[in-house]
């Protein structure tokens, strides 16, 4: 009968009396009359961390293991990965072990000990960290420490994730929302469950980092932009540049600025379009648009965010960067002209090449000098890949605006050598950003996941776009 029902108890020094019980061949652990491990904990794991993508899990720290609960769901979802785990309770780590409360070929390396004393010792970074700290029934009070929180994220990879149960006591999130940025939080029947990762991750609201403007708002840009462009032009103050433009019959203002634009209600019948950057409310006079009739995400690195630039990189772009030096291949400054030729090769296979050539050339013409193009070169002295850029001085950055690779660059790391010397440049010309621009999001090509996740490797900063604001305005007379 023993498979029907069966039940135990044992003592702990820290977690009271612990009660095990198992019915129908399934075990419940308890502490505190709260559930530690069983079939409720395993479903709440198994939905949680489906929060987060498959790939790129290598390293996972669970603090807290409880009964085990939550390993068999982390097994599943992300087999390859290399699980480690701190847990203060000696009783519990038995009875996981007994009672086989997670897969038999799930091997986790269980560190024994205060959370507080070991976080710090640990050597590497993390991809995903769970935090399940429960003492007798009751969040760890270790969630009040604004030092042991920090340390959590300063285990945290660039890309990584943290998974925080809370059970009932969401004020207990504070110090995380300070830390780190909340992407997610929701209930599991009676826990509630939140998702966090590093500022500037891509949610919509973060603040920027001091200095940076995004360039499509910048005055002296899009006067440049516009030139001597037929319907097309400048508007708005020195606060909140803009555009006006006219598409058929209809005439359209554009802005990206977090400042509020001054319109001008006489010129003719348009719709004003603004785009904020990290506002998300809706001041009176304006409506929120329901489709995002601009960049969805963009991304950009600060220079000045480590020392050495390329420290912020992930592990793979470093190696390659490494490779590159050694491989010695010559990449240097070339022209307009020389970065065209190759580009509309045959060799160049990009979807939308005909229009980024386009796109290249109307650069040039607008900002001269201030377009700068790389080039790559074979052992025959052949071009064989290009990076072009323009340097906007007036917003402290340079933004990428084209690039390519022959087939022959396959088994080179010749793209980390271009945005190596891309990134060189701009600090030798002491452009603190190098803004890479858009980055694939849903309801984007799926050719650009590829090259997104390519230029994601280089210490990127992500801005989601809060869906913009629109406006009628205009019609009235003088």
């Amino acid at each position: 009968m023993s498979w029907f029902h069966e039940a135990f108890g044992v003592e702990s020094e820290f977690n009271g009396k612990i009660e095990c019980r198992r019915l129908f061949g399934s075990w419940d652990v308890s502490a505190g009359g709260i559930l530690q491990s069983g079939e409720y904990i395993t479903k709440m794991w198994k939905k949680a961390v489906r929060r987060v993508p498959m790939n790129g899990i290598k390293k996972i720290l669970v603090l807290g293991l409880g009964a085990g609960g939550c390993l068999g769901p982390l097994h599943k979802r992300f087999p390859k990965s290399r699980i480690t785990v701190v847990e203060i309770d000696p009783v519990m780590v038995g009875i996981a072990k007994r009672l086989k409360m997670y897969p038999a070929d799930c091997k986790p390396e269980i560190l024994l000990g205060d959370a507080a004393e070991i976080l710090p010792r640990l050597d590497s970074k993390f991809d995903l960290i769970i935090w399940d700290l429960f003492v007798a029934g009751h969040t760890a009070k270790i969630i009040r420490d604004s030092g042991f929180v920090q340390k959590i994220a300063e285990k945290l990879e660039r890309d990584g994730h943290v998974i925080v149960n809370y059970y009932r006591e969401p004020e207990e999130l504070a110090l995380f929302d300070v830390s780190l940025s909340r992407h997610g939080s929701w209930k599991y029947l009676y826990n509630g469950l939140a998702l966090y990762r590093h500022f500037g991750r891509g949610r919509v609201g973060e603040a920027l980092p001091d200095g940076y403007v995004p360039y499509r708002g910048v005055r002296d840009f899009l006067e440049r932009e516009c030139g001597s462009e037929k319907m097309v032009g400048t508007s708005g103050n020195a606060g909140c540049a803009g555009t006006r433009w006219k598409h058929g019959p209809f005439n359209f203002e554009g802005y990206t600025s977090d400042i509020e634009p001054q319109i001008d209600p006489h010129g003719p019948r348009r719709l004003v379009i603004w785009q904020p950057i990290t506002r998300t409310d809706k001041p009176n006079g304006w409506h929120r648009s329901w489709i995002q009739m601009n960049p969805n995400v963009t991304g950009f690195a600060d220079l000045r965010e480590t020392d050495p630039y390329w420290a912020s990189w992930t592990a793979h772009a470093q190696r390659h960067r490494e490779r590159w030096l050694k491989e010695g291949m010559d990449i240097h400054e070339i022209t307009g002209r020389e970065f065209l030729e190759a580009y509309r090769s045959p060799s160049v296979k990009i979807e939308l090449k005909t229009f980024q050539a386009r796109l290249v050339e109307k650069k040039i013409k607008r900002h001269g000098e201030r377009m700068v193009f790389f080039g790559a070169f074979g052992e025959v002295g052949n071009l064989i890949a290009g990076l072009a850029a323009l340097d906007i001085p007036e917003a402290n950055q340079s933004v990428h605006i084209a690039s390519f690779m022959l087939p022959e660059t396959k088994r080179t790391s010749v793209g980390v050598g271009l945005v190596d010397a891309w990134f060189g440049r701009c600090l030798s010309r002491s452009l603190r950003f190098a803004d890479f621009d858009l980055f694939w999001s849903w309801g984007d090509p799926w050719s650009w996941r590829g090259f997104s996740r390519f230029k994601g490797q280089f210490g990127v900063t992500f801005i989601r776009y809060p869906k913009p604001l629109i406006r009628f305005a205009g019609g009235r007379k003088p």
